[in-house]
């Protein structure tokens, strides 16, 4: 049995494939997700009750981190001017709460990490690195992903 189908799968910020983030994965499987220097957000707004939330729950942490709890919305972002709601499909921990996030985005600010159940790690590593490679996505590889990590 794979060790980490042992530990609580963390799942991710939903978020396109798009210059937006830059997304590296860790040997283990562990997929981080940072602010990229290209990125079109102009402003990242976290939920104050939600980050209350976060900081309320029992266990593990790290940064100021907490599990988030099933279809919880956690941010909103500025892009072209127009509010997003980002949402987390299963379970999030969010890494860094930044306060200065409602009114300056950082280049290379870590947003969130996951950890995908192990049979959805290659189908999640293979699309993540052919987007990098700058190669087309197929329609079914953007239905894949977008059930998988969307913003809406």
């Amino acid at each position: 049995m794979n060790p980490l189908e042992d530990q609580q799968s963390l799942f991710a910020l939903q978020a396109p494939l798009t210059q937006d983030f830059d997304i590296k994965i860790h040997k283990n499987g562990i997929i981080l997700i940072f602010i990229s220097n290209t990125c079109t957000i102009q402003k990242l707004k976290f939920d104050t009750q939600m980050q209350e939330n976060l900081q309320g729950m029992t266990g593990k942490r790290k940064h100021g981190a907490a599990t988030i709890t099933e279809q919880m919305e956690f941010a909103d972002v500025l892009i072209n001017n127009e509010w997003s709601k980002i949402k987390t499909p299963v379970r999030a921990k969010l890494l860094e709460v930044n306060p200065q996030a409602e009114t300056e985005l950082k280049s290379g600010m870590l947003l969130c990490v996951y950890q995908p159940k192990w049979d959805q790690m290659n189908m999640v590593k293979g699309l993540i690195e052919k987007k990098q490679q700058n190669q087309e996505l197929t329609e079914e590889e953007i239905k894949q992903w977008n059930n998988y990590v969307l913003v809406k």
